[in-house]
Parts: C-alpha cells; sequence; structure tokens
C-alpha cells in the first residue's frame, strides 16, 4: 500500500504545516498540524480536521501534542505519526534541547541509536496508533 505521510508546508505567518491522519472509527481521517515555535519560552500547535481545532501551547511540541492526543483519546480517536506511537517516546536530553520535535523510537531491552532518531510529526507504515497511557507503559519498561 502506498500511502504518503507527513506532507509539509509553510503557510503565510511563515508557520510550518504538516498533514498526518487521524483514526477515529476505522478509518483514517485527514489533517494538518500547524507548529509555530516563535511564541518565546514555549511553543504553539494547532491539529484541524473536520471541521474540528484542537490549539494549545507547552514547551516543547512532544508536551503539546500530547495534550492534544489527550482530547481526542476522549472522542476515541488517535494520531497517525511517531509522537503518536506506542515505541516512540523523546530522550531527557532531547526534550530539554530544542522544541521537542525528535525522539527516539525504542526497542526493549536495546540501547537508543542515532538511526532510532525520528521527528514526531513523521509516520509510515510501521506506525500504530496508541494511547497516551499505553505510550507511557512501553517507555517505562
Amino acid at each position: 500500500m502506498n500511502i504518503e505521510y507527513a506532507s509539509s508546508t509553510e503557510n503565510e505567518l511563515g508557520h510550518e504545516l504538516i498533514n498526518v491522519f487521524v483514526f477515529s472509527d476505522g478509518k483514517r481521517i485527514k489533517a494538518a498540524f500547524e507548529l509555530n515555535d516563535k511564541c518565546g519560552n514555549y511553543v504553539e500547535l494547532t491539529l484541524t480536521f473536520v471541521e474540528r481545532c484542537y490549539k494549545t501551547q507547552a514547551s516543547t511540541f512532544f508536551r503539546a501534542m500530547s495534550k492534544i492526543r489527550a482530547s481526542l483519546e476522549m472522542d476515541n480517536k488517535y494520531l497517525i505519526c511517531y509522537g503518536a506511537s506506542e515505541d516512540v517516546y523523546p530522550s531527557g536530553m532531547s526534550v530539554s534541547m530544542g522544541t521537542g520535535r525528535l525522539a527516539y523510537r525504542c526497542k526493549p531491552g536495546k540501547p537508543a541509536l542515532r538511526t532510532d532518531i525520528v521527528d514526531i510529526f513523521n509516520a509510515d507504515e510501521y506506525c500504530v496508533p496508541a494511547s497516551i497511557q499505553a505510550q507511557n507503559r512501553f517507555n517505562e519498561k
């Protein structure tokens, strides 16, 4: 199956726009993130799909994505991207440096390597939507 993931453009404000998918009722729904990292000590993240808009601010994009995911989960909806995959989690150093867009694709019992670093907004055919709780449990292993 040839699926396009995470195509990126820029809007008139200079904010990056990234196309993603939301999983709901067994279907993939097109959605878009707007990333604003020009807010001083925080970032702003907006997810828009099917006439719905979720907007939040946080210290990093990973934390902002988690806030949006919490709202989506209440409606039984899940993002399809690395940042919402069970086996992806940022390291303390990656969160403290930059805007928190990079995380590690973890393998239980194996140390993380540079080749395991992914952009949380990207995806591939192996991304399986997971709840925040499942992602945290996997990370604790």
